[in-house]
């Protein structure tokens, strides 16, 4: 499947360069197809992610409308599987798609008389139609919109911390193993006692070449067993390296933690998005509130324009009727 998965994204990304579409928008074609299934809910849950990115929710939007519009095409599951994405990334997705819904809520409208009748007589464009109007109703009952944004947002929640519960559970289990698996040493069966004594009593320990310390046997004292390990080193001039013992990694743990740990990179990702978002959001509000008061500059200096104009008025005409009086 990894390697399915780069397949996948190699040719949209060439498709992309192609057709000269973004990756982004080219995924929401993808998702939008004319195939008798789909669209997946891996496909959903990436472009509902996508869309809490400043630069891709435009994208996002504008080829869901364009794939929607019945002029533009023949193929209904195109208008069809369009709606589906949609009314996912209501409950799923930026706020912001909310917004743009009601913005283009005629759209919506206009599909509730969609028509399409297949080769083989059906009516295939009732689904359209059920599917256009249950968008919009969604989008005209706010509190049950919300509600369902929030049910949306603790599942997923909850979905977050079991993943991240397995983590650690797997990660606790992970350490105790490596942990076992490095304190294990040799079967202590391989010396014994006898052997070892007729060993040091016939000049034959660890430096020598005909010492055999695999022989069956049990551990000689500890005491001893470091003096002979101090004398290898001494000998040989070297330092006693760690007992280095292979662990059997399991595929399927392996393959869990991978997942386990795809599933926090996406929830990484996701947090540096949304930042990035409110980020922009609080750059938009700057700039609306330097607009704003320049707006207001403006207005109050075009105020003082006029008074300044009418007062030059009022002393234009002090100065007629002055004029008028003295000729008087």
């Amino acid at each position: 499947s990894f390697l399915t998965n780069i397949a996948s994204s190699v040719a949209s990304t060439v498709s992309s360069t192609i057709s000269g579409r973004t990756e982004i928008q080219t995924k929401v074609i993808e998702a939008t197809g004319d195939e008798k299934w789909g669209p997946t809910g891996k496909q959903m849950q990436e472009l509902a992610q996508a869309s809490r990115s400043y630069e891709h929710f435009p994208q996002i939007m504008e080829t869901l409308w364009e794939r929607m519009t019945p002029e533009a095409t023949k193929n209904w599951r195109w208008i069809y599987k369009s709606l589906v994405v949609l009314e996912y990334l209501l409950r799923c997705g930026s706020e912001d798609v909310v917004m743009e819904g009601r913005m283009k809520i005629n759209t919506l409208q206009r599909l509730h008389n969609f028509q399409r009748i297949d080769e083989d007589g059906k009516d295939v464009g009732l689904n359209v139609r059920q599917k256009s109007k249950t968008i919009v109703e969604l989008l005209r009952d706010g509190p049950r919109l919300e509600a369902e944004r929030e049910k949306a947002r603790i599942t997923a929640s909850k979905f977050a911390e079991s993943i991240s519960s397995e983590d650690s559970q797997a990660r606790s289990i992970s350490s105790a193993s490596s942990y076992s698996s490095s304190s294990a040493y040799p079967s202590s069966s391989h010396y014994s006692t006898s052997h070892y004594s007729s060993s040091r009593s016939s000049g034959k320990g660890f430096g020598d070449p005909t010492y055999r310390p695999d022989m069956p046997s049990s551990p000689p004292p500890a005491e001893e067993l470091k003096d002979e390990e101090e004398k290898v080193i001494e000998k040989k001039g070297g330092v006693p390296q760690k007992l280095i013992v292979p662990v059997v990694v399991d595929e399927k743990k392996s393959m869990e933690n991978d997942l386990l740990a795809g599933f926090g990179q996406a929830q990484q990702q996701q947090q540096q998005m949304q930042q990035q978002q409110m980020q922009q959001r609080q750059l938009q509000q700057q700039q609306m509130q330097q607009q704003m008061q320049q707006q207001m500059q403006q207005q109050q200096l075009q105020q003082l324009q006029q008074q300044q104009m009418m007062m030059g008025g009022n002393n234009m005409m002090g100065g007629n009727n002055m004029m008028g009086g003295n000729n008087m």
